[in-house]
């Protein structure tokens, strides 16, 4: 086709139509002159085509930069919109300053490319996103470097608010899988050393172990050695700690705290058969342990004595299979009292005597 006869300005409300011209744009672009521009005088180009999708298409060698401009051209305050074919990407600027690009290298991307970068050039401009009800659903403070939701004066790298009822941030599994888990990470590195805390839930079946085969909460706290100690609730409401993220949810490990004692949770209620000569018999100890002097008694020692006292937790703790021995030293108050009494009636007998 003949290049078109047409003139290389359009003045106000002037439209070029493809279709009356029986070409389209692409045609009449590339009927123009080498080194020719467009000058629109006044107010508008409309390019229309009725039977077809309209395409405008910029072409340019590949070591060069495709733009298109907005604005007067006398001013600094001038949009644009360019891509480059170097890095295959598209910059949007306002004032001279890219505020956000678009590439086609993903999420995997190195940090300064990415597959969607706002603020590019680092600038003092905050970024608000608006949802149905709330005009602060999502704000980036971007001179303090913080993620706000709900507010726009985030006090922290991220900060969730609402003025009135619950506030909820959620981490969730639709469908969990074996030792797979929901949670809230906390990280802090110092001295070359990094250390954790978490919230979290994970799923573990504890069936055969004292537990449920459903997902547990649990707390993991991270000590200055390394070490961990998980944290969790079994199902008869005891507060446990253990080593071992395995034990979640499970009857294994420490049991913490204080335990359930209302007479409407127990069965089999009955005097113990423990007393005086049980107290005789126990050892009391001095050692030191952790690195502190304590006083106490020997597991191994206690549990012939009161088997009801010593349970295993089962940790390891010298790579032999024999784990770890634990007390639980409220069970022996009610020894003492027994004890005591027993004491008390042969005080009473010899008194009598």
């Amino acid at each position: 086709m003949a290049a078109p006869s047409i003139t290389n300005t359009f003045v106000s409300n002037t439209v070029a139509t493809a279709a009356a011209m029986n070409q389209n744009f692409t045609d009449i672009v590339s009927g123009l002159s080498s080194g020719s521009t467009w000058d629109v005088v006044t107010s508008s180009l409309s390019i229309n085509k009725i039977t077809d999708d309209s395409v405008l298409n910029l072409y340019t060698a590949n070591t060069k930069i495709c733009y298109i401009n907005f604005g007067d051209p006398e001013s600094s305050n001038v949009g644009s919109i360019y891509y480059y074919h170097i890095d295959d990407r598209m910059y949007f600027q306002t004032g001279g300053v890219t505020r956000f690009t678009v590439d086609n290298q993903g999420l995997n991307a190195p940090l300064i490319v990415g597959g969607l970068v706002i603020n590019e050039d680092g600038e003092d401009k905050d970024l608000r996103i608006e949802g149905s009800t709330d005009p602060l659903l999502f704000f980036c403070d971007a001179g303090n470097d913080r993620i706000g939701i709900g507010t726009n004066t985030p006090s922290s790298k991220l900060h969730s608010y609402r003025s009135s009822d619950s506030c909820t941030v959620l981490s969730e599994i639709g469908t969990a899988s074996s030792t797979e888990f929901a949670r809230f990470m906390a990280k802090c590195t110092g001295n070359s050393a990094q250390r954790f805390a978490q919230l979290g839930v994970i799923y573990l079946d504890q069936s055969s172990n004292g537990g449920s085969n459903a997902p547990c909460s649990y707390l993991s706290l991270q000590a200055g050695d390394g070490g961990y100690s998980y944290l969790w609730v079994d199902d008869s409401g005891d507060f446990r700690i253990s080593s071992f993220d395995t034990q979640i949810g499970s009857t294994n490990g420490t049991v913490v705290g204080t335990q359930t004692s209302d007479e409407r949770t127990k069965e089999n209620i009955k005097p113990i058969s423990y007393g005086l000569d049980t107290v005789m018999s126990l050892e009391s100890l001095e050692f030191d342990q952790f690195g502190k002097h304590k006083l106490g008694f020997s597991a191994q020692r206690t549990k012939d004595l009161l088997k009801e006292v010593v349970f295993d937790t089962k940790e390891d703790i010298d790579g032999t299979e024999n784990t770890k021995l634990g007390m639980d030293y409220i069970q022996i108050i009610p020894v003492l009292v027994k004890a005591i009494q027993e004491l008390k009636q042969e005080i009473n007998l010899l008194k009598g005597k």
